[in-house]
């Protein structure tokens, strides 16, 4: 199972924002076998722009056409403010033995039969309004991190605002 988390890189690809060697360390990750303690997204956003409260998760979809069987699982990203000032998406702890259990009956289901085990994994939250005017010239920039003691690395580096939006199909953001 492959990380499906591409979307906005994906999407914007046809722009310089998106980082190369980001993109092939994302292609690396095995995510059946990542500790969700390690796994953690950060975004550089504008003064202008931050995240909706409770609106940020990680989805983790599995199916087996063999069997029927199906596994879906929804997970709170908890967000913080670093001494950087991004802000850090990580799977809230509560959720942590939750997930690796997910991730553990997933792994048996490829182990009895590969071809008929696929899945996802996507990354979602809401964005808001901070400031009274967006300057859709402003840059964002979307980092990941695989290890817990790990250094940050970049997806998407300085997009502008209006790229963004552009992608999501978003005309306007809603005050937070």
């Amino acid at each position: 199972m492959k990380p499906q988390i591409l979307g906005l890189a994906l999407l914007l690809s046809a722009c310089s924002a998106v980082v190369p060697s980001g993109i092939a360390k994302l292609y690396q990750l095995t995510p059946l076998e990542s500790d969700p303690a390690d796994l953690a997204v950060a975004l550089d956003l504008p003064e202008s722009v931050r995240i909706k409260p409770g609106t940020a998760q990680i989805s983790f979809n599995a199916k087996r056409s063999d069997t029927g069987q199906s596994s879906d699982g929804a997970y709170e990203l908890e967000h913080r403010q670093d001494a950087n000032g991004l802000t850090i998406l990580a799977v809230a702890q509560e959720d942590q033995a939750t997930l690796r259990a997910q991730q553990a009956m997933i792994r048996d289901w490829e182990a009895e039969n590969e071809e008929a085990t696929s899945g996802s994994i996507s990354v979602g939250f809401e964005g808001c309004k901070a400031t009274e005017e967006l300057d859709l010239q402003d840059q964002v920039s979307v980092l990941l991190r695989t290890q817990e003691d790990g250094r940050f690395f970049h997806l998407i580096r300085d997009a502008p605002l209006s790229d963004v939006l552009q992608v999501f199909e978003l005309e306007k953001i809603e005050d937070c």
